[in-house]
């Protein structure tokens, strides 16, 4: 694989890291890496791959340079002022955050990665829960075609950052408006005049994108728990066709991108540092073969986030035609 010249927009943060962990046991060849920070971390030493790098202070002057590809793990409203910065020099985007994701390609990868091509600029990463869920419904709906998906979500303190976590760790709400210690809050985000959250917004519709059919029911309640890292996802399922579980096992069990439970389940404190999407309690519904259930956890700050963006990363640069 060709070398490449890498930069990494909130290098610092839990994401970012996760970003910086998945790239260390990747087959990326990377000459020149870039780690653009926030002030408060600036000067700060980072080692990668034998090396040591310092995160430098994003501004605009930071993509001055020749980079290759910059991969943001940023808020929205510094995406929303950067991406396009970034952009203007030549360089491709993969961006985490949820800014871009209704007007440019959305990719959750081993769902719909071969729309990924060389001419796009800018690729969107789904929201955390998006990516593990529809890697585990889209062999269902490539089998038995989906046509209402109900998601009742249970999201780690992770998923809100470090000061989501220091709520959990110190029982305060300096974050949160309740506290989630020994505790679960049924809303994330701000509540919309549908009654709906931003959460929960974002993965109905995101979901009806990534596998291009809006005529797809989705549902989602999504709730956040007193849980460190890990988001587990109950979805319940309706398809046009009936289901054969055991075809639908033998499909998990032989892909990459899945551990399958038999007779077992998985909790996120187990699969935290996994890149797999971990299935377990599947199962029929209502007494029909066209509903059915199952019950999903993974790594959100790497399945939900980091592993997806390298993966995409991947095969952009596999797929150059550019010698970079």
């Amino acid at each position: 694989m060709r070398e490449i010249k890498l930069g990494i927009v909130g290098a610092s943060g839990l994401v970012g890291k996760s970003m910086l962990e998945v790239l260390e046991n990747s087959d990326l060849s990377i000459s020149n890496l870039y780690l653009f920070t926030s002030k408060r971390s600036s000067g700060e030493v980072f080692h990668f791959r034998n090396s040591f790098y310092k995160f430098e202070t994003l501004n605009e002057a930071s993509f001055n340079r020749e980079i290759d590809y910059c991969l943001f793990a940023t808020p929205s409203e510094i995406s929303k002022i950067y991406v396009p910065a970034a952009i203007k020099k030549g360089i491709k985007v993969i961006d985490n955050s949820s800014y871009f994701r209704k007007t440019n390609p959305l990719i959750a990868y081993g769902v719909n990665d071969d729309e990924i091509t060389n001419v796009d600029f800018l690729i969107t990463n789904p929201n955390c829960c998006t990516i593990q869920s529809t890697l585990a419904l889209a062999p269902i709906n490539k089998l038995f075609k989906l046509k209402k998906v109900f998601y009742t979500t249970f999201q780690a303190t992770s998923g809100s950052g470090i000061k989501g976590i220091l709520d959990l760790s110190s029982g305060r709400t300096d974050y949160y408006n309740r506290p989630i210690k020994n505790n679960l809050i049924p809303m994330i985000g701000k509540l919309n005049d549908n009654s709906l959250t931003d959460e929960e917004e974002k993965l109905i519709s995101e979901t009806k994108k990534i596998f291009n059919n809006d005529r797809l029911k989705v549902s989602a309640t999504c709730v956040r728990v007193s849980v460190l890292n890990g988001h587990s996802i109950n979805i319940n399922i309706t398809c046009e066709e009936e289901v054969d579980l055991e075809k639908l096992k033998q499909f998990y069990n032989e892909s990459k991108y899945y551990k399958y439970y038999e007779d077992d389940y998985p909790t996120p404190r187990e699969v935290s540092g996994s890149d797999l999407v971990h299935i377990a309690r599947l199962r029929y519904d209502f007494n029909s073969r066209k509903h059915i259930s199952l019950f999903v956890v993974a790594d959100n700050l790497r399945v939900g986030a980091a592993t997806n963006a390298v993966r995409i990363l991947s095969k952009l640069a596999k797929e150059s035609r550019v010698d970079v």
